[in-house]
C-alpha cells in the first residue's frame, strides 16, 4: 500500500497557498471568538448566581432578628475631621463655673437622619415657668433641616419640664414630660414639629418625676423609663412605661431593686432589646447598676456586671452589641472604664480599651453606635494637672470613635472653641453630629459639631 511518502508531490500555486492559508486563519478566529463567547457566558452566568445568592441571603434574612455581633472589624482606627457648625440658640447661653457639671444644660441631641437633628434642652424637677413664676425655663426644642446650618425653635403646645425627645423619621417625633398641671404630657409630630399633638402621659408620672429616656420604635410604639421624685436621697423605684397605640394607653412595670439610683443611660433596639445603666445608689458611691427587657420594657431582669464596677454612665447598642462607661469617683479623680456586652445588656465584661484616657470627667459623656462595631463617645477631656474640677472655659471637649467594638479608640483634634461634648448622634457609620459648649471662657454658649465620611 503506498504511504504518504511513495506519492508523487503535487505542487501547489502560490495563490492557492495564500488562500488556503487566509481560511485556515479564518477558521481559527471563528473558533477562538465562540470560545470566548462561551467563557464570558459561564463568567456571566456565575456572575449572576453569585449576586442571586448575596441579594437572596439579605432577603431571606429574618426582620426580625438582630444582627450578628462583630461581623465588621476593621483593624485601625482612622481619624476624622469635626466641624464646627453653627450654634444653636442664643438662649441656651452657659456660663462658666466651678465642676464640669455646673453651669451645663441637660441636653439631648437626635438626628434621625443625614440632615436633620434635634436639640432638646431639659429642665429637670421643677415645675413649667407658665405655672410657676421664677422657677427654671420650660424645656426647649431646637431642629434643623440642613445638617445645622440654621436652627428653628419648635412651639409645644403645653409647657413642659423634665422630658425626652425620640424620633422615629425626620419629621415624626415623640415627646413624653410633664405638664403645668403636675401630670404627665405625651406630644407627637409628623410634620417635623409644626404641629403636636398633645394628650396625657402615663398616670403614675406626676411632677417632680424626671423623664429618664424615651425610645419609638414607630409612632405607635414608645417605652419610656421615669424617675419618681429626682430629689429623694438615694433614689429608688424606676418605673418604665409602655404605649403601643400612640400614648392612649400606657403600662408600668418597675425595674429591678439593684437599679436604684437615676438612670444615666437608656436604649432600645428596633427587635425589642431595651438597656437602663446606672447606679445601686446614685452617684458617687455606687456600684454598678443595669437591667435589660426582651419585649420592649413590659418586663425587666438584672443585667450581670463585673465585680467591683463603678457607676455606669451612657449606653448604646446596635443589635445584640451594647457599649456602657463606668465611672468610680474619688477625692482627686474619676476614672473611666469601657465595658460591652454581647447579649443584649444581659452579661457585660470590662475591655482593655487603649487610646482613650481613663480620667475622662463626668456628667459630659454618650455615646452612638451606628454599627455593632463603630461606636463615638462624647465628653470632656481631662483637665490640665488631672484635676476634674475646672473652670468650663478652661477645658477641651473629646470626641472618641472605635471600629472594633470598643477595643481601641481615637481621639479627634477638635476646634479648640469646643470645651465640652454634651451629646453625640450619629444617623449613619459617616454622619455624626454632637452638641457641644463652644465659645470664650466669658461668653460660651451652645453649638454643633459635624463629621461626614
Amino acid at each position: 500500500m503506498p504511504t504518504l511518502s511513495d506519492q508523487e508531490a503535487v505542487p501547489i500555486e502560490p495563490d492557492e497557498l495564500d488562500r488556503m492559508l487566509q481560511r485556515t486563519l479564518a477558521r481559527s478566529a471563528c473558533v477562538s471568538t465562540r470560545r470566548r463567547r462561551r467563557r464570558f457566558a459561564f463568567a456571566g452566568v456565575v456572575s449572576a448566581v453569585t449576586v442571586l445568592t448575596a441579594v437572596t441571603a439579605v432577603v431571606m434574612t429574618p426582620t426580625g432578628a438582630p444582627p450578628s455581633v462583630h461581623a465588621q472589624t476593621p483593624s485601625t482606627v482612622t481619624g476624622s475631621a469635626w466641624k464646627l457648625v453653627s450654634d444653636v440658640s442664643a438662649s441656651w447661653q452657659v456660663l462658666p463655673g466651678p465642676g464640669v457639671g455646673n453651669g451645663l444644660p441637660t441636653a439631648q441631641l437626635t438626628c434621625p437622619s443625614t440632615t436633620t437633628c434635634y436639640a432638646l434642652r431639659v429642665t429637670a424637677d421643677a415645675a413649667p415657668s407658665s405655672s410657676a413664676p421664677g422657677s427654671p425655663p420650660d424645656d426647649e426644642i431646637e431642629t434643623t433641616t440642613n445638617g445645622g446650618q440654621s436652627w428653628t425653635p419648635v412651639t409645644l403646645p403645653v409647657a413642659v419640664t423634665g422630658s425626652r425627645l425620640a424620633c422615629v423619621a425626620a419629621a415624626v417625633c415623640s415627646l413624653l414630660g410633664v405638664g403645668a398641671g403636675g401630670g404627665s404630657v405625651f406630644l407627637q409630630t409628623t410634620d417635623g414639629g409644626r404641629t403636636w399633638t398633645s394628650g396625657p402621659g402615663p398616670t403614675a408620672l406626676t411632677s417632680g418625676d424626671f423623664v429618664g429616656g424615651l425610645v419609638c420604635s414607630a409612632t405607635t410604639r414608645c417605652t419610656a423609663i421615669a424617675m419618681p421624685h429626682l430629689v429623694a436621697a438615694g433614689g429608688g423605684g424606676i418605673m418604665s412605661f409602655v404605649t403601643s397605640d400612640g400614648g392612649k394607653g400606657w403600662s408600668q412595670a418597675s425595674l429591678p431593686a439593684g437599679l436604684n439610683g437615676v438612670p444615666d443611660g437608656f436604649t432600645c433596639t428596633p427587635y425589642g432589646d431595651c438597656v437602663v445603666v446606672g447606679s445601686d445608689k446614685g452617684f458617687p458611691g455606687g456600684e454598678a447598676g443595669a437591667a435589660y427587657s426582651r419585649d420592649g420594657g413590659t418586663t425587666w431582669r438584672a443585667s450581670t456586671m463585673p465585680e467591683g464596677t463603678g457607676n455606669l454612665h451612657a449606653v448604646s447598642c446596635s443589635g445584640s452589641f451594647c457599649i456602657a462607661s463606668s465611672l468610680v469617683s474619688t477625692s482627686s479623680t474619676t476614672v473611666r472604664t469601657i465595658l460591652t456586652s454581647s447579649d443584649g445588656g444581659a452579661t457585660w465584661s470590662d475591655v482593655t480599651a487603649t487610646g482613650l484616657a481613663s480620667d475622662v470627667m463626668p456628667f459630659t459623656t454618650s455615646f452612638s453606635c451606628a454599627t455593632n462595631t463603630q461606636c463615638w463617645t462624647a465628653g470632656t477631656a481631662p483637665a490640665p494637672g488631672g484635676a476634674n474640677a475646672v473652670q468650663i472655659g478652661d477645658a477641651q471637649g473629646l470626641l472618641a470613635q472605635t471600629v472594633d467594638g470598643g477595643q481601641t479608640w481615637q481621639a479627634d483634634q477638635l476646634p479648640s472653641a469646643v470645651h465640652a461634648v454634651m451629646a453625640v448622634s450619629c444617623p449613619t457609620a459617616t454622619d455624626c453630629y454632637a452638641l457641644a459648649v463652644v465659645g470664650s471662657a466669658n461668653a460660651l454658649g451652645v453649638g454643633l459639631l459635624a463629621e461626614h465620611g
